[in-house]
């Protein structure tokens, strides 16, 4: 077996024309990683910049009433992680930057996907999508002839009356392909590796581990397709037959079944439009929230719980300003509207993703892009983490904002604040997403793929057992 196993290596080797393919893979996956590698070293830098600039605007914006400043608003600019250079994700769809202003909570800006042109989208051109995509219609050919061209040369049938076992058998081919496959694997998840250490922001444990990770589960990704590709092998009586067979499979499991079950999910759970979105969240601050009031209703009850608190006769009597009071009441009577209606959409997109997830019986590459994307950190994710922190940091400014307006401009319409309170708030940096909560987030991708695994090995020792049974009558 073990002779066998290093037959067929070597008869791999010696095929011009699969060298050539695997060359052309292999540069091909290079140049996507390069590619990206150039766009997040832009974007860091465009990100600095940006960030500077703004930092500059914020503090020098001179005396302003602090209710303006709040309108004057900051921009949050998202971070990418170091393993981000390996699949995009959603980054072209998410969005990058986000307005943070007053009495809004805006959604996420910037998106490149909006600035393209071409009608037809196979993917977006990354490290991932070369593993994901091109690599297994390869490994599909590489598997094709395995054994059915010992069918067809009619040595399969002397192995056997040789006593071979048909086990043994198909795990000695399976051994020398994936010595063939590893010659093309390892180098690129190498060259990934490498690309995430040197990439502009230094790559800490975290990404360390997130990398490691995201090279394991595609090399056992690929392994899976692998171990299909021999076990339909086993089943064809020719190698033209099974390579047919082996990209009609590919053509439905890869390109086609995703984008089918993205399709299958917005039509189960179909996400609100825009408009309709936020026509529902002005309705709610207008006409009242989880037995609220009207806005009307809220502003008088108001007015009540202050004169009564302070035991004064008319709100200019107030030991504070009511404008500011007013304005922070609003602002979080608003926020609370904000986070029960982007729940509801998280829980649609939540929904969704659940049952992109159970077409996972028919094919690994969604459980797959779940988890490739997932430890990458630039799956939907981490694109609602960073919503969550910005929306976090607004609330906070915002609030210090009317505190300022509530506190100093009692009896003067005209309090502007200064440098001094623009200076009390920092740059926003936003924290990364650990690792920990992205694993948690596709721990059922996790277990679809070790299930899979364990499917191609059984087709795999199935077939041998098949073979053997068919050769010994």
């Amino acid at each position: 077996m073990k002779l066998v196993a290093w037959k067929d290596a070597t008869e791999l080797r010696r095929d011009h024309r699969l060298i050539g393919a695997m060359i052309v893979v292999a540069l091909l996956a290079l140049a996507a990683l390069g590619a990206t590698y150039v766009r997040a070293v832009d974007y860091q830098r465009d990100r600095a910049a940006a960030t500077a600039m703004e930092r500059q605007s914020w503090v020098s914006q001179g005396p302003r009433d602090p209710n303006s400043a709040a309108h004057f608003a900051q921009w949050a600019f998202r971070a990418l992680d170091a393993p981000a250079l390996l699949d995009p994700g959603t980054l072209p769809y998410s969005g990058a930057a986000v307005w943070m202003e007053a009495h809004a909570r805006n959604p996420a800006a910037f998106r490149p996907a909006k600035d393209r042109t071409g009608a037809l989208q196979i993917g977006e051109f990354s490290v991932a999508w070369v593993l994901q995509t091109i690599v297994p219609l390869l490994l599909f050919v590489l598997a094709a002839g395995t054994i059915a061209r010992e069918r067809e040369r009619g040595t399969l049938r002397l192995l056997f009356a040789s006593g071979a076992d048909g086990r043994a058998l198909a795990n000695a081919k399976a051994r020398g392909l994936v010595r063939m496959a590893a010659m093309l694997v390892l180098p690129l998840l190498l060259a990934a590796a490498v690309a995430v250490m040197l990439a502009p922001d230094p790559a800490g444990l975290d990404q360390i581990g997130r990398t490691l990770l995201w090279c394991t589960a595609h090399a056992g990704f690929l392994l899976i397709a692998l171990l299909i590709g021999m076990a339909v092998s086993a089943r064809m009586r020719s190698t033209s037959a099974a390579l047919v067979a082996l990209i009609g499979l590919w053509i439905v499991a890869v390109p086609l079944a995703p984008k089918a079950a993205t399709s299958l999910a917005e039509a189960m759970h179909p996400t609100p439009s825009g408009e309709r979105f936020w026509a529902s969240i002005q309705a709610d601050i207008r006409n009242g929230f989880e037995g609220s009031g009207s806005s009307e209703e809220r502003e008088a009850s108001l007015e009540a719980r202050l004169l009564e608190r302070y035991g004064a006769t008319d709100l200019d009597a107030l030991p504070i300003s009511y404008r500011g009071a007013r304005l922070d009441y609003n602002e979080r009577f608003g926020n609370r509207v904000f986070a029960h209606h982007h729940a509801e959409l998280e829980a649609i997109a939540e929904r969704q993703r659940g049952a992109m997830r159970s077409l996972g019986i028919l094919t690994p590459i969604i459980a797959m892009q779940n988890v490739s994307t997932a430890l990458a950190g630039t799956d939907n994710a981490h694109a609602q983490d960073f919503a969550r922190q910005a929306g976090a940091e607004r609330q906070r400014v915002v609030n210090a904002l009317n505190r300022d307006l509530v506190v100093n401009s009692v009896g003067d319409p005209n309090y502007a604040a200064n440098q001094r309170l623009w200076q009390q708030f920092g740059v926003f940096e936003p924290d990364s997403l650990p690792l920990e909560a992205a694993l948690r987030s596709v721990w059922p991708d996790l277990l679809i793929l070790a299930a899979w695994m364990m499917l191609g090995w059984w087709l795999l020792s199935r077939s041998g057992q098949n073979l053997q049974q068919e050769f010994a009558e």
